[in-house]
């Protein structure tokens, strides 16, 4: 019998999930596959924000001094900010955040929390899997390394990485690997059984193999598996491998692992709040193409600081990059992290800008459903949703409309 769940029946603590010392046989939730999979919702709604507790993880530390300041001027009027769906379902913010299984939700207005909410299991202090956001983090490490001198962008990647000479990235530069436009046979459908990206999840760490599996079982014996398809350099595709490959090559050439730069370069100098974690692969190599674990108000730091370009609790510095890609000025920083799949923060990975007629409207990055960005009168943004296959009630969000904004489908 098949149950329609929604943001109360799906609540892990009024499952019962993990509750006990020991917790009875019926509330274990574990990686392996079956009724209690980790990876089966509503079953997320617990594993998104214990991630530990599933898999091999490195911790990504906070440092020893104190948090930085993070104000609070909470609202009490954001629930109430009635939308439109373009399905014609009148909707307020409230309603949508159980609507989209949300697990917690942080809102910054010009620095300061406006709107802060937990849900099912997670807690403040809680670290929640931020999936493809992760890629954030590598992008920002490897362009300040450009910056720096100690990576160029138009090296061959085999420079770098002789192990990839015999693979798709064998011929490849640097820069098509940060821009992701390398020419290589790599399926991102996560519905078929079939595509790579399957097997990229066994070889990183996410998921254990299944009987009779005998493909690669650590990132880098994946990737040099991958075959080139089409040409470097000639367009865009979105493909983890890419990031993967990049987050390699920083690790190389600084003889560091990626929780440790992370710890060093950004999450000690943004004064984090909470330490990370990364899931790593069966050999220790963290997970960069989607295994950053975070808690919420320092992901909200983050997208601050990427707000404000380096000045946030002190620069980071900054790279010929961020200085020559047209970033506009946010209005506000959103971050949400929701169980249908993933979590998000503004002005990180894939930037989606729609137009504004009053305001230069939030930097915003890939999210697991369409959520508006709050402004003082009206919606200001709409995040597009890669993921809302895997969960029906998402289809129920194909975009917002309000009056007086534009179309969600009118971008910059």
């Amino acid at each position: 019998m098949n149950t329609k769940w929604n943001a109360r029946n799906s609540d892990p603590k009024a499952r019962g999930l993990m509750a006990g010392f020991p917790p009875g046989r019926e509330q274990i939730v574990s990686s392996d596959a079956g009724e209690l999979s980790g990876s089966s919702f509503p079953n997320t709604r617990w594993a998104f924000s214990h991630q530990r507790e599933l898999k091999s993880t490195v911790n990504v530390r906070r440092g020893a001094a104190a948090p930085s300041a993070l104000p609070r001027k909470l609202r009490d009027d954001i629930d109430a900010v009635a939308f439109t769906t373009m399905e014609g379902e009148a909707m307020t913010w409230g309603q949508s955040i159980d609507a989209m299984f949300t697990d917690g939700v942080v809102v910054l207005h010009r620095g300061a929390v406006v709107y802060e909410t937990y849900r099912g299991a997670l807690s403040a202090e809680l670290p929640h899997i931020v999936f493809s956001v992760t890629k954030s983090f590598v992008g920002l490490l490897a362009a300040t390394l450009a910056h720096e001198g100690v990576i160029d962008a138009d090296a061959p990647v085999a420079t770098y990485l002789p192990e990839l000479k015999a693979s798709a990235f064998g011929d490849a530069r640097v820069r098509h690997v940060m821009d992701m436009t390398t020419g290589v046979q790599y399926s991102e459908n996560y519905t078929d059984p079939a595509a790579e990206v399957r097997t990229y999840g066994i070889a990183a760490g996410y998921g254990r193999p299944p009987e009779g599996y005998d493909g690669p079982r650590s990132i880098v014996d994946f990737l040099a598996t991958l075959n080139k398809q089409g040409e470097h350099g000639q367009a865009f595709a979105y493909k983890t491998c890419n990031t993967e490959v990049l987050a390699w090559l920083v690790q190389r050439v600084t003889g560091t692992a990626m929780a440790q730069l992370v710890s060093e370069r950004i999450w000690q100098k943004i004064g984090a709040e909470e330490d990370a974690y990364l899931i790593v692969d069966p050999t220790g190599m963290a997970a960069c193409g989607g295994g950053m674990n975070i808690a919420l108000r320092d992901l909200a730091r983050f997208g601050e600081m990427m707000r404000n370009r380096g000045a946030f609790n002190g620069p980071l510095g900054r790279s010929r990059w961020s200085l020559t890609t047209r970033i506009s000025r946010a209005w506000a920083i959103f971050s949400l992290f929701t169980s249908a799949h993933t979590a998000l923060p503004l002005s990180l990975l894939k930037v989606r800008v729609f137009a504004s007629a009053t305001r230069r409207p939030p930097i915003c990055a890939s999210a697991s459903a369409y959520v508006p960005v709050l402004a003082p009168k009206s919606v200001r943004c709409f995040l597009a949703s890669r993921f809302t296959a895997q969960n029906p009630t998402l289809r129920r969000f194909p975009a917002y409309s309000c009056p007086g904004f534009p179309s969600a489908n009118t971008r910059r």
